[in-house]
């Protein structure tokens, strides 16, 4: 929940936030007032359930903590319930879809809407700011895996385990053309920064690229195993492709050679991410995530925390920050000089497989398997209040 005390001053906030962590352990322990129910073995457990929720939020298990507050005795829930519930659910936006369930969501090149790619065989847009549906695109004939908006804004990509890629009028929603590569499935589009070649990743040991214009395949680019991802380097100068084998490859888009590949994982690479000056790259798989230099392939941090696979990695705008996605129900932020986590969003229910920064890098998109997109916020409430009291002048 988005806590907002825009009408106390800042040093109070500051003050409040710190003094109700410190006590809260008082009203444990003993009523507030005569009022208060008297310790019996009903109360007793309510106080049991919140300290245990209190000790879970301190060490960010958000889910264990919301398990310990729903448990808690309905009749004796009283404002340190409540405050504890608001701590434990960090999301601020959330888009129901009680009808299917999305594979990928990532912004428009403006940050005003989204697209959705959807197990259901459509492409939906929303607004990203009420997070209402604006139009749904049909035409594949089968789950769609990935869906994403050209730099420009005039057409969006998607490809399907139908088996095809679909170039559309962004404006219109109207399909351009699509073509067939072949395989069972496509698994993977991204344009390039130009708009003018869009990509796409295959279970036939191949990557594709085409002519955003016309069509036309460009470029069959053979891998040693099924291909999962894709991903134009920020500048377009270079595409990499990763998928079953661990290796990562990098290929320049002028002349469609190889670059280099790079044993990165031991499993399948499950994401591929550029930080947006195109120096690091990051990628998420069956055994950890990893940050790398993009000019020499050597591995920058390898970032240990996560419990099972890494489904989804994704950069802030800014290129500080890197959020992972995993199959253990968390998300982390990591800071990605240090290659230290500095945030975990614990409250989900269902891996998370997909993440995107808003472009203002102060929220944070996450799908899960689950029939939800959530949204979070990347700065801690009690941060966001010492960095608004620090920036004030002193008059």
């Amino acid at each position: 929940m988005n806590r907002k005390c825009a009408s106390i001053p800042v040093i109070t906030m500051i003050i409040s936030c710190f003094l109700v962590d410190t006590n809260l352990s008082k009203a444990f322990a003993q009523p507030q007032n005569k009022k208060s129910p008297q310790i019996n073995p009903g109360y007793q457990s309510y106080l049991a359930h919140i300290a245990a929720a209190n000790a879970s939020l301190r060490l960010n298990e958000t889910a264990e903590a919301k398990r310990w507050l729903a448990a808690a005795p309905i009749k004796y829930r009283n404002w340190e319930w409540r405050y504890l519930n608001a701590r434990s659910d960090n999301s601020i936006a959330k888009i129901g879809l009680i009808d299917s369930t999305p594979d990928e969501v990532h912004y428009s090149p403006d940050g005003k809407m989204l697209i959705a790619a959807m197990q259901d065989s459509t492409i939906r847009l929303y607004d990203a700011e009420n997070l209402q549906e604006l139009k749904r695109l049909s035409g594949h004939k089968n789950s769609v895996y990935a869906a994403k908006i050209s730099s420009d804004g005039a057409r969006n990509g998607s490809c399907s385990r139908d088996g095809t890629i679909r170039v559309w009028d962004f404006a219109t929603g109207k399909e351009e053309w699509q073509a067939k590569s072949g395989g069972d499935g496509l698994a993977d589009v991204d344009f390039s920064l130009d708009g003018k070649l869009v990509a796409s990743a295959s279970n036939k040991k191949a990557a594709y690229v085409w002519n955003v214009e016309t069509g036309t395949l460009l470029k069959k680019l053979p891998h040693e195993a099924n291909l999962y991802l894709v991903a134009f380097s920020p500048d377009g100068s270079m595409l990499a492709t990763g998928g079953h084998d661990g290796a990562l490859t990098l290929w320049n888009t002028k002349t469609f050679e190889k670059i280099r590949t790079i044993p990165v994982h031991k499993g399948t690479i499950y994401s591929i991410a550029f930080a947006k000056d195109g120096r690091k790259m990051a990628t998420g798989a069956e055994d950890n995530a990893k940050i790398l230099n993009v000019k020499t392939g050597e591995v920058i941090h390898e970032l240990k925390g996560h419990a099972q696979r890494v489904w989804t990695v994704a950069f802030s705008p800014d290129g500080s920050r890197l959020a992972t996605g995993s199959a253990d129900l968390t998300v982390r932020l990591w800071d990605v000089d240090l290659g230290i986590p500095v945030a975990i969003f614990s409250d989900f229910t269902d891996p998370v497989y997909n993440l995107a920064f808003t472009p203002d890098g102060m929220r944070l998109l996450a799908n899960s398997s689950g029939t939800e997109i959530v949204m979070h916020d990347t700065v801690p409430y009690a941060e966001r209040v010492r960095q608004r009291f620090s920036s004030r002048k002193v008059k």
